[in-house]
């Protein structure tokens, strides 16, 4: 930052706070490192992935090992009915903004004057941009899918579950800023499509594929804003729909639209090397339709 930066706020009872983002430089080293394999098996008309993903940053310092596991069954050897599975784990990856985020927070300061202008308190900002001792957040996601091909049409219906734990939140505690990993959310989603991708509708020298696509999504989350990673956690109890709930029992905000309805094609003209698309989408939620 190439110069101070001051903002003030005055408040009714004569008040003031001044937040300091004083100017300088930082220096962040970061190093992210990842390995995967995995394997493919066939039996009968079954086929399975086994995989393995071996994380480590050293923001966080931990070694994090991800299994994968995915199954395939054709049911009748014939292509057309499948039977789909899979139970995997992700680990959240990128953690520079985190490390960037506590090297600034070394040039804030937060300043309180009272009526007359004297200071009442002062809070240094602390430069904790080295190794913290957080666990790496991670989701653990189940999938059970069913893919059928009737004539000229490709349907695939699938079920999700994904439960995300030790989220890295942001805490302040009377101005003393640190993360926590208290962050958490669980998702259900079913999602259904329909697609004539084996067989375009051919016009001319263009072909073209249409998709049909159907979704429904149930979150909450103890974290209600957007700010990912970076967010502070609700804590307090929350009346919601005629009854005292914990915060983490909220649904997730607008972002999360629980059924959606889309339609898209995808046109294609190899004599020229061209393609073009196109997506129509609806949004439906208890408050309000959204058309895009």
């Amino acid at each position: 930052r190439p110069e101070d930066v001051n903002i003030f706020m005055d408040y009714a009872n004569g008040t003031r706070r001044q937040m300091l983002y004083a100017k300088g430089d930082i220096d962040i080293d970061y190093l992210s490192q990842a390995v995967y394999v995995d394997d493919r098996i066939r039996w009968h008309n079954v086929n399975l992935r086994l995989g393995l993903r071996a994380e480590h940053n050293d923001w966080l310092g931990n070694l994090d090992l991800a299994p994968r596991l995915s199954a395939d069954w054709d049911l009748f050897g014939d292509g057309r009915s499948h039977l789909l599975a899979g139970a995997n784990r992700y680990y959240g990856r990128s953690f520079l903004q985190y490390a960037i985020n506590d090297a600034l927070n070394g040039l804030y300061s937060r300043i309180v004057y009272a009526a007359d202008g004297s200071v009442s308190s002062v809070i240094r900002g602390r430069d904790d941009s080295g190794q913290l001792d957080l666990d790496t957040p991670y989701s653990d996601e189940l999938m059970l899918g069913w893919v059928q091909q009737a004539g000229p049409f490709n349907s695939t219906l699938k079920v999700v579950q994904r439960d995300s734990r030790d989220g890295v939140r942001k805490v302040d505690e009377g101005g003393l800023i640190y993360y926590d990993n208290s962050g958490r959310s669980d998702t259900t989603s079913i999602t259904w499509e329909l697609d004539h991708a084996d067989h375009p509708l051919m016009i001319g020298n263009s072909a073209t594929v249409a998709r049909l696509a159907l979704g429904w999504k149930d979150s909450s989350s103890n974290s209600q804003d957007d700010d990912g990673y970076d967010s502070e956690i609700d804590t307090d109890p929350i009346f919601y729909k005629g009854r005292l709930i914990d915060s983490s029992e909220l649904p997730a905000w607008d972002y999360n639209i629980p059924l959606s309805v889309s339609l898209s094609t995808i046109t294609q003209l190899p004599v020229w090397n061209l393609h073009g698309s196109g997506v129509h989408s609806v949004y439906l939620s208890a408050r309000h339709l959204a058309v895009t």
